[in-house]
């Protein structure tokens, strides 16, 4: 290049860098350039065993997500959710999907815990944070540094029920009911491990098949006890209290829930009537808790869907989601896996439930509520009877 052509090079240069320099243009673009919004995922159960769970828990997470205006640190929030079909198969091709595809910063959900330890690796191998919906083993929370879990396990649900039945309600001896499989035999073995502790004796323990809706043989084969602590999930819960009082049994002992959700739901109160009154079970949430999230969560849900909110839409979706807002801003809008995971671990909120922290692993510290059924105004509702606060996983 010869020494004009360079002149001119030279030249051209500066008068590029003065403009460059001296335009508010530049700065005024960069500045109103939006920030990419932040999804969310949710693999949750809108088919297969578990679908009465889905619907519930996607209405709670989007409740949640409009109490935050659909934005976090600044930061709009897209959620996207895929249905698990309660199948270990097809929860991991969505969770794959909304990873790789969808670029979520986390994943809401799955309910059943077989389905979430078989999308637990893959998460963990791509570092997503993971919120499973419900209860999971205390080990393998351990064993899954992206897994949070605010419910915590179903022994820690549980045993206060075993504590309450032998300190509160005087049983000495009692007959358990559950279903054979994982979590089955945690829910009702939580119980019996936490009535153990205090001194009580279980006579006998009876394990029907996952989808049993006819109890008529265990519920005759049932020894004598001062109570019968039982749980089962799905449309199995209504016919095993209604056999319970057309065999007669509520006259020679009370049933008691090893754990209240899905047996007393407040949504089947309304069918169960007068034969669950009475009836006490432990449980994370009650819609009747007094404190002003929850009422305020309550009256919109009643207004919106003309009924009370069950914990699977309170804690497994809007606990959930309130969460993972609160960690984003906790974390400054920084979504990156370790960033993010360090600010929920270090969360201390109150939730519509009560207060909730988290032990290191990623497990829920929270209330443990003893709730007993009963009519208030004609309508049928869960009254909470006692309190064991902050209790830790087990």
């Amino acid at each position: 290049m010869n020494s004009k052509k360079c002149l001119l090079a030279v030249f051209a240069i500066m008068v590029m860098g003065s403009l460059i320099f001296c335009s508010p243009v530049s700065s005024v673009t960069l500045a109103a350039e939006p920030s990419e919004p932040i999804k969310i995922g949710a693999v949750i159960p809108l088919t297969g065993a578990l679908l009465h769970e889905g619907p519930k828990v996607k209405k709670g997470m989007e409740l949640a997500l409009e109490d935050a205006g659909w934005k976090a640190a600044g930061r709009k929030i897209e959620l996207i959710i895929e249905d698990s079909a309660t199948d270990p198969t097809t929860a991991l091709d969505k969770a794959r999907k909304l990873v790789e595809r969808d670029k979520v910063i986390a994943i809401i959900g799955p309910q059943h815990s077989g389905v979430a330890n078989a999308i637990q690796p893959y998460m963990n191998k791509n570092k997503v944070i993971s919120m499973k919906s419900r209860q999971f083993p205390k080990p393998l929370i351990a064993k899954y540094p992206y897994l949070i879990v605010l419910d915590g396990t179903q022994q820690q649900t549980c045993a206060p029920m075993g504590w309450y039945a032998y300190e509160k309600l005087g049983f000495r001896k009692v007959t358990t009911m559950g279903p054979d499989y994982i979590a089955g035999r945690a829910f009702v073995g939580g119980f019996m491990g936490g009535f153990k502790e205090k001194g009580g004796e279980i006579v006998q323990e009876q394990w029907f098949p996952v989808g049993c809706v006819d109890f008529a043989p265990y519920l005759g084969a049932l020894k004598p006890a001062d109570a019968c602590a039982a749980w089962v999930a799905g449309p199995g819960a209504l016919r095993l209290i209604i056999q319970y009082h057309e065999y007669g049994v509520s006259k020679k002992m009370p049933m008691i829930g090893s754990f209240a959700s899905s047996l007393m739901d407040e949504e089947i109160l309304p069918q169960l009537r007068d034969k669950a009154l009475g009836m006490h079970g432990p449980s994370a949430y009650a819609s009747t808790l007094d404190n002003p999230l929850n009422e305020r969560v309550v009256a919109r849900w009643k207004q919106r869907y003309g009924s009370r909110p069950g914990d699977c839409a309170v804690i497994g979706g809007y606990n959930n989601a309130q969460v993972l807002v609160e960690g984003i801003k906790a974390a400054g809008g920084d979504t990156s896996p370790e960033k993010l995971r360090q600010a929920i671990l270090n969360l201390r909120i109150q939730t519509p439930c009560g207060p909730l922290r988290f032990t290191p692993e990623g497990a829920g510290i929270f209330n443990v509520y003893i709730v007993k059924v009963a009519k208030v105004e004609g309508e049928y509702l869960w009254q909470v009877a006692h309190t064991y606060a902050d209790t830790e996983p087990r």
